[in-house]
């Protein structure tokens, strides 16, 4: 039952207690499991949200500037806006001021990004496209380096704007009357000649463009359009509802995905919609590999809304695939009305072609002749009322006997057939023995898909015991988390954990063991002198948790004074300044990291004087003066 996946281009907690008999309920069909909450919709904009849509009607920014509209975009509060704008323009302060003490346009360009490497972007993650969140962590992707390196050019160099493809992103300035394209992921790629820095290397580099050739990658990065900074805005919105999915939070994912089309227009919106299918078509991938196939189709859902054309098409397609996908899995497991349910999906898009439509028919068929044979007892009853209640009958005793899937099975098909009190009942009780074997099992994600089931089910059975949704869905993952602890695997326990904070964001024993986890990872990283791999779990910790911001600064202090320490032992004073840089970014107050930071300059305008490099020691100027070093009157000098 095999599909092919279509790719995308522009072209302890409580347990549940068992229900008994109730008065008969109203039979209902059971819904999809592609959708949201029920009863959810899209909030409409407010606030300065709704004044960036408002402003950018025109298709530029005209009264909100592109750090408050990026800043919001990445996820930031509106009421914690001043303060991460001030962190922003604090931690590029430092780039822009050795920028402008070159003299010319290319020269100022190529000095603020070399020191934006040097300081705030310190590592390439794929999925790093929070523009906050780069400050706090120094990891970076093409968007947000772009975004950052935008802001930062502003009164640097001229017309700052965006450049997309559906891979890829960067900054076109001009210099000189012309285009210069800069590739902001790369520390030397101010005024980039992209066709010699589109290499086979730069593309596993950057990791764009799962599921398109080299040929194809190749092609797209080399074509990309003009979008300007509200672009780059409006894609910040669109990565931000990818990743909210793979976190699990589809209504957060749908209020991005909503807020990217409003700030895009004219062919702009179609550029950003292209950019949207690209990323929602690399994230399906890569959840369908992370065998996360439900998830899957609930972000394709989630893409159908709005999509037209071609790209409806191809969405339908791989919703097919998916559900395919899902049918297969359940056949083998032997859920085999589930694998029925998921081939009705399948066939029910209208996407497949008439040969896959033909083997699913027939797959159908199969399974259904094998579901009425396992249950003969039932089979020859006629009425539809009488064999579903033989059919619940059945699904009860199964339980009984533990046969735990077979059981759920049964009673789907008792349910499905005719919604009666007993076949509902048995449907649902189902359901909780499926959840709690589930949970032995360590099969979360199967564990959130039947919780959702068991919601559904329960609004169908009049004084059903109330379903604790977010406790529900978090209990596998946190029960995973505390074994993996205990087994001393920090990194299962802190994805297990993160994915029950979707579910329990605010709950404190959840805040602690999560920020517990991650100075531990911390600690591992930091005492191996791995500080770019520290730092991001640091901040983790210290934005779920307060009580150990002492422990978390002095770490990433202690890390960078070492690590510039080896440095300077081997007379590599520009490496060791470069630690002591970006440690007092994230310790401002660390007096020994700023002492040593002062020597350390004092060393590197030596060194450069020494080998008349003037650009290089003028642009150390701003902080030798800060630092009231005698060798700042030298660099002047010799450097005029």
């Amino acid at each position: 039952m095999r599909s092919t996946f279509v790719t995308l281009l522009a072209t302890s907690m409580a347990c549940l207690m068992a229900w008994s008999s109730a008065p008969a309920a109203r039979p209902t069909a059971i819904p999809t499991n592609v959708r949201l909450s029920a009863g959810f919709t899209v909030p409409a904009p407010r606030g300065l949200e709704a004044r960036i849509i408002e402003d950018a009607k025109d298709g530029v920014l005209d009264t909100i500037d592109l750090a408050s509209a990026a800043l919001l975009a990445s996820g930031v509060p509106e009421d914690s806006l001043s303060q991460e704008k001030v962190r922003l323009e604090k931690a590029i302060a430092g780039a822009r001021a050795q920028a402008r003490t070159q003299k010319t346009a290319k020269k100022r360009g190529d000095r603020l990004l070399r020191a934006l490497h040097d300081t705030v972007l310190r590592r390439y993650v794929e999925q790093q496209s929070r523009v906050d969140a780069v400050v706090g962590t120094g990891e970076f992707n093409c968007l947000s380096s772009a975004v950052v390196f935008a802001i930062a050019a502003n009164g640097i160099v001229d017309n700052p704007r965006g450049m997309m493809s559906l891979t890829h992103a960067f900054v076109r300035v001009d210099v000189d009357g012309a285009n210069a394209d800069v590739e902001t992921t790369s520390q030397a790629g101010f005024a980039v000649d992209r066709r010699a820095l589109i290499t086979r290397e730069y593309l596993r580099q950057l990791g764009v463009g799962d599921g398109l050739s080299e040929d194809e990658r190749r092609r797209d990065l080399q074509n990309p359009q003009e979008v300007s900074t509200l672009g780059l805005v409006a894609g910040l919105y669109s990565n931000r509802g990818v990743l909210a999915v793979r976190q699990g939070d589809l209504e957060g994912a749908a209020i991005a995905f909503d807020r990217a089309t409003r700030l895009a227009s004219g062919e702009q919106k179609v550029r950003v919609a292209n950019w949207r299918a690209a990323l929602l078509n690399n994230a399906v991938v890569g959840l369908i590999t992370d065998g996360r196939t439900a998830d899957a189709r609930r972000l394709l859902a989630i893409a159908l809304d709005g999509a037209t054309g071609e790209t409806r098409q191809t969405l339908l397609q791989n919703l097919a695939a998916t559900a395919a996908s899902q049918a297969e899995a359940a056949r083998s497991a032997g859920r085999l009305a589930e694998a029925v349910s998921f081939i009705d999906d399948a066939l029910a898009s209208g996407a497949l072609d008439a040969a896959s439509t033909t083997h699913m028919r027939t797959v159908r068929a199969d399974l259904q002749g094998r579901i009425d044979g396992d249950r003969q007892r039932c089979a020859p009853i006629a009425p539809p009322a009488e064999r579903a209640r033989c059919l619940a009958a059945t699904a009860t005793t199964m339980l009984e006997q533990g046969k735990v899937d077979e059981a759920l099975d049964t009673a789907r098909s008792a349910s499905a057939l005719f919604g009666d009190e007993q076949a509902i009942v048995a449907h649902y009780n189902g359901l909780l023995g499926a959840i709690s074997r589930g949970r032995e099992q360590g099969a979360c994600i199967r564990v959130e898909d039947l919780v959702r089931e068991l919601v559904d089910v329960a609004s169908r059975l009049p004084r059903a015991p109330a379903v604790n949704v977010p406790k529900q869905m978090a209990s596998c993952h946190w029960m995973q988390g505390a074994a993996a602890v205990n087994d001393d695997d920090l990194d299962v326990a802190a994805r297990a954990f993160a994915r029950a904070a979707i579910f329990l964001p605010s709950d404190p024993a959840l805040l602690q063991n999560r920020a517990e986890v991650e100075l531990r990872r911390a600690e591992v990283h930091a005492r191996a002198g791995r500080c770019d791999d520290a730092r991001p779990l640091v901040r983790q910790a210290l934005a779920l948790v307060q009580d150990q911001r002492g422990r978390g600064l002095r770490l990433l202090e202690v890390c960078a004074n070492e690590r510039s320490g080896e440095y300077s032992g081997k007379q590599r004073w520009a490496d060791a300044a470069l630690e002591l840089r970006r440690g007092l970014l994230d310790v401002p107050d660390s007096e020994v990291l700023r002492d040593n930071l002062g020597r350390m300059l004092h060393n590197v305008a030596v060194a450069e004087l020494k080998a008349g490099r003037c650009d290089d020691a003028r642009a150390l100027l701003p902080e030798l003066e800060a630092f009231q070093n005698p060798i700042a009157q030298d660099v002047r000098k010799r450097c005029p």
